[in-house]
């Protein structure tokens, strides 16, 4: 369940959290605007057309070609930017030795490891 909806269902109505989340989503909306068309079917809904006077879409930036507006270049820093925490995130996992298996094999389920058991070794468990 999301967490604003956990808030409002638990009775936090007038929590500081829930307020916070209210002023973030207030403050996400401030731009939003306008008409959009659904297609309603079987229980699904289809967005078929929208509009809106402060879209930021604009079909003559709407290209691959070239253009005025965008330049294909612009986009190699970014791509490299995001990638470079994926890479240091490939090194620091090369570098690190292997995680044990944190569960025993699938025949070994139930049985202690480190000292043997007392039934079987003749020792008494726990301090001397």
């Amino acid at each position: 369940m999301p967490r604003y909806a956990e808030l409002i269902y638990n009775g936090f109505w007038f929590s500081p959290e829930r307020e916070m989340l209210q002023a973030l989503i207030d403050k996400s909306q401030e731009n939003v605007e306008g008409v959009v068309r659904l297609k309603l079917y079987k229980g699904s809904a289809r967005v078929v057309g929208r509009r809106s006077p402060k879209s930021l879409y604009n079909l003559a930036h709407v290209t691959f070609e070239e253009d005025a507006v965008y330049d294909q270049r612009d986009a190699e820093g970014f791509i490299r930017l995001n990638a470079l925490r994926l890479r240091l995130t490939a090194r620091r996992r090369a570098e690190r030795p292997p995680h044990p298996d944190p569960l025993p094999a699938s025949g070994a389920r139930g049985k202690r490891r480190g000292n043997p058991s007392p039934r079987n070794s003749g020792e008494r468990e726990g301090p001397a």
